[in-house]
């Protein structure tokens, strides 16, 4: 039984291109495999953002560049450091500032275990990595209390 036939996912047939709405792009062989090495093994993430900034930079002749695992977290990112640059807020302040101000509170709690406390402590959202709670491919996954902001995205 396949992946898609375990899950009751329809396998459809891409005539849109790169479409997100169906997949986007199967990756070619050589990417499969790259991928299935890198996730067979561990390294120093620093040294693998590094060695990606340069041959980003190098290819698109911008200054520096950061690997991102999609388009939407790459928007995400830029944005969290054009709105804090160097001045970060130590998150439990974060919280319970923006909490008590009825500001919804997005929490990166990649490396956490559990997500609960954080819901508890009155984080809207809290984004944990797929990857290290779960060893899935690199992936993220969203806690959201309440129905409405999911409704909203």
């Amino acid at each position: 039984m396949t992946f898609f036939e375990r899950h009751q996912i329809r396998r459809v047939v891409n005539a849109l291109g790169t479409s997100t709405i169906v997949g986007a792009s199967v990756a070619p062989p050589e990417v499969i495999a790259a991928a299935s090495e890198a996730l067979a093994a561990n390294c120093e993430i620093d040294e693998l953002q590094s060695a990606a900034c340069r041959a980003i930079a190098k290819a698109t002749g911008a200054e520096a560049g950061c690997v991102t695992s999609s388009a939407s977290s790459g928007i995400a990112i830029a944005t969290a450091a054009c709105m804090t640059a160097a001045d970060l807020v130590p998150r439990d302040r974060c919280v319970t500032i923006a909490g008590s101000a009825g500001v919804p509170v997005i929490v990166d709690a990649a490396a956490e275990p559990d997500v609960r406390p954080f819901l508890s402590a009155g984080a809207s959202i809290v984004i944990s990595s797929g990857h290290k709670a779960m060893g899935a491919p690199t992936s993220g996954r969203a806690a959201i209390k309440r129905w409405a902001l999911l409704r909203a995205a």
